[in-house]
């Protein structure tokens, strides 16, 4: 392939994997901008102009298929049952030589047979985590009712993970109504003065 920029065809190519996309992405590409106006209009007549549908209701999600979005499969599974194999291998070398060499049974697993346990690594790389996992650990162990007080600072982005979400909940309002107010509200029943503190930035003139 020459230069892409000197291609005469119909068909999409991605400039570094020279890769030709599909009839279906590259049909989701050209009719993207048309589609978007007539979605704007849409919006416009039915919740702004003839008003027949709130301005709170979510918007739908379009399923448009895009270069990007076409991620390879991942081939963990794949690496597990190579694992898999690996550990049951060596087992059976260390078995035959134990009996070979009338060696102790029961200090065979007595050891750990990896160089890293899998319940902290995963493929020899060690696991990552969520922040959003420590809250669940952090409420049971600090208490829950610290009294009376005059004012109560809440840090916002932690008050978020601690309420989490559900299905009833699609939009900023909602979670607004259902969860951040009513979590403020029990705390002014002990406190005179509630302040949520959010982190950003504050720009000066």
């Amino acid at each position: 392939m020459g230069n892409p920029f000197e291609e005469d065809s119909d068909e999409i190519i991605v400039l570094d994997t020279k890769e030709v996309m599909p009839q279906e992405v590259a049909q989701s590409i050209m009719c993207a901008h048309e589609e978007g106006k007539k979605q704007h209009s849409t919006f416009v007549h039915e919740r702004l102009e003839t008003q027949v549908v709130s301005l709170h209701e979510p918007i739908k999600m379009n399923k448009i298929s895009f270069p990007s979005n076409r991620h390879k499969k991942s081939r963990s599974s794949k690496r597990v049952v190579s694992t898999t194999k690996d550990d049951l291998r060596l087992l059976g070398q260390l078995y035959v030589s134990l009996q070979v060499r009338e060696g102790d049974i029961d200090s065979l697993f007595a050891v750990e047979n990896l160089d890293a346990p899998p319940s902290l690594s995963k493929n020899g790389k060690l696991r990552n985590g969520q922040k959003s996992d420590l809250v669940s650990c952090l409420q049971t162990a600090s208490p829950s009712d610290f009294g009376e007080a005059d004012v109560k600072l809440i840090d916002g982005a932690s008050m978020v993970h601690v309420l989490g979400s559900d299905s009833n909940i699609k939009t900023f309002y909602d979670f607004a109504e259902k969860k951040v107010i009513p979590f403020i509200k029990r705390h002014l029943i002990t406190a005179r003065c509630v302040d949520v503190i959010w982190t950003g930035i504050c720009r000066t003139v």
